[in-house]
C-alpha cells in the first residue's frame, strides 16, 4: 500500500519533470534555433496581426481610461498644494515607471496569450508540428519562432502605445475638470 503510493508519487514527479523539460527545450529551440525566414515570413506577418493589431482596441481603451483616472486623482491632490502644473509630469512618469509596463503586459498576456496558447494546443492536437520537422528532419520548435518573435516585438510596442494613449486620457480628463 505504502509502496504503491510512493511509486505513484514518483511517477507523477517524473512526468512533471518531463513536461518541464519539453517546455524548456521548446523555448531553447525557439531562442537559438535557426529559423527559415522565407518559410516563416508569412507566419510572422500573421502573428504580428493576430498578436498586435487585434490587441490594440483594448490597449487604447485601457490607456485612455487609466490616463483619465490618473489625471483626475492627480489633479484633485495637486490642487490642494497649488501644483496643478505638475500633473502632466506626474501622469507621464507614473505610466512610464510603474503602470504602463504592468498594465500592458497583463492586457497583452490576457488577450494574446490565450489565443497563442490555443493555437499551439491545436497544433499539437492535430499533429501540425510534424510540418515543422518533428519527424526528425528539423527542429519542431522552429515553428514556434514566429509567435515568439511576434510577442517579443509587440510587447514593447504595446507598452509605448498604452503610455501615449494614457497621456491623451490625462489631457481629456484635465480639460473636463477645468470646465467645471
Amino acid at each position: 500500500m505504502l509502496l504503491n503510493a510512493l511509486a505513484s508519487l514518483g511517477h507523477k514527479g517524473i512526468k512533471t519533470l518531463r513536461t518541464f523539460g519539453r517546455a524548456g527545450l521548446m523555448l531553447f529551440n525557439a531562442l537559438v534555433g535557426k529559423p527559415e525566414f522565407r518559410k516563416h515570413a508569412p507566419l510572422l506577418v500573421r502573428q504580428l496581426y493576430n498578436v498586435g493589431v487585434l490587441s490594440m482596441l483594448i490597449i487604447v481603451v485601457s490607456g485612455v481610461f487609466i490616463g483619465m483616472v490618473l489625471g483626475l486623482q492627480g489633479y484633485l491632490v495637486l490642487t490642494t498644494y497649488s501644483a496643478e502644473t505638475s500633473l502632466g509630469m506626474l501622469v507621464a512618469l507614473s505610466l512610464l515607471r510603474e503602470l504602463g509596463p504592468v498594465v500592458a503586459a497583463l492586457l497583452f498576456a490576457g488577450r494574446a496569450g490565450s489565443a497563442l496558447t490555443a493555437e499551439i494546443g491545436l497544433m499539437r492536437a492535430t499533429r501540425a508540428t510534424l510540418q515543422y520537422g518533428d519527424d526528425g528532419g528539423g527542429s519542431a520548435a522552429s515553428g514556434y519562432f514566429s509567435p515568439f518573435l511576434g510577442w517579443s516585438y509587440f510587447i514593447t510596442t504595446v507598452d509605448g502605445y498604452l503610455r501615449r494613449r494614457g497621456d491623451l486620457g490625462r489631457i481629456a480628463g484635465r480639460r473636463q475638470l477645468e470646465r467645471h
